[in-house]
């Protein structure tokens, strides 16, 4: 969703005294909810009356010690989440899944100690991870290298290479979003000569590269295009604009890479 109303719905619900953290919580659109981390809960209220000044919120997890520091909940009911957790003592994130309609940890769910894992959705039963999944899946700098396809019930040792980056990579990060237009799988990273790359899952497990340049911070999928904002000038939309473009011409069952 545009991070301008996300920005909107965090100003409100601000007004409505959202317990403040030494860091900003994460905040997501969930349904027809708007669900946001507050130290070690995760709470959620009507999105309708947050836009009201009329927020309800209430408590739908609680990972007590652990701060919760993302939730990504799986559509369309956006009751089962993977938490990304910070432990006292422990570097980097735990991850946690998790059901809210009970406030349990989903049996036999996807669970890992503290590391540098990153985690998305890649459906159901499956989710990306840049982690460290066994020998070789982290540089020198203990930066994750590959992102696996990772399915319920099995180890993280045991998952799928889908993409793999050069040694010197920093910040991989898998992104799942369903939005006005599609659902979409992407990863994005810093190579190793220190540019900023986008790469979009496409058809039968293809990584198609961005063409943005060199700078930008990717923001958001939405009605079918990516949205980006540029750090250097990029087809005539100069450095600080927002540029979009289409994602249907990268996805289809031709596209190769």
């Amino acid at each position: 969703m545009p991070h301008a109303l996300l920005f909107l719905v965090w100003l409100i619900a601000g007004s409505v005294q959202v317990q403040a953290q030494p860091r900003a919580p994460f905040a997501s659109f969930d349904g027809e909810d708007l669900t946001m981390t507050s130290g070690t809960r995760l709470r959620r209220a009507r999105l309708a009356d947050v836009l009201r000044g009329r927020a309800k919120w209430r408590t739908v997890y609680d990972a007590g010690p652990a701060m919760i520091r993302r939730a990504d909940c799986l559509p369309p009911g956006f009751e089962i989440c993977l938490l990304a957790l910070e432990q006292a003592g422990n570097d980097g994130t735990a991850i946690r899944e998790v059901d809210l309609a009970s406030g349990t940890d989903v049996v036999g769910g996807f669970q890992m100690s503290s590391g540098p894992n990153r985690v998305a959705w890649y459906d159901g039963r499956h989710v990306m991870l840049a982690g460290d999944t066994g020998p070789g899946s982290l540089s020198d700098d203990r930066e994750p290298r590959f992102v696996k396809l990772w399915r319920r019930g099995t180890a993280p040792v045991e998952a799928s290479t889908i993409l793999a980056l050069e040694s010197g990579t920093t910040g991989l990060t898998p992104i799942f979003d369903v939005s006005t237009g599609g659902l979409f799988h992407a990863a994005t990273f810093r190579d190793d000569a220190g540019a900023d790359a986008l790469y979009h899952f496409g058809w039968q497990q293809n990584f198609t590269p961005s063409r943005l340049p060199g700078t930008f911070t990717f923001q958001t999928f939405f009605q079918g295009r990516t949205i980006a904002l540029l750090g250097a000038t990029w087809n005539g939309i100069p450095a600080g604009g927002l540029a979009a473009y289409p994602m249907a011409p990268l996805l289809g069952p031709a596209r190769r890479t």
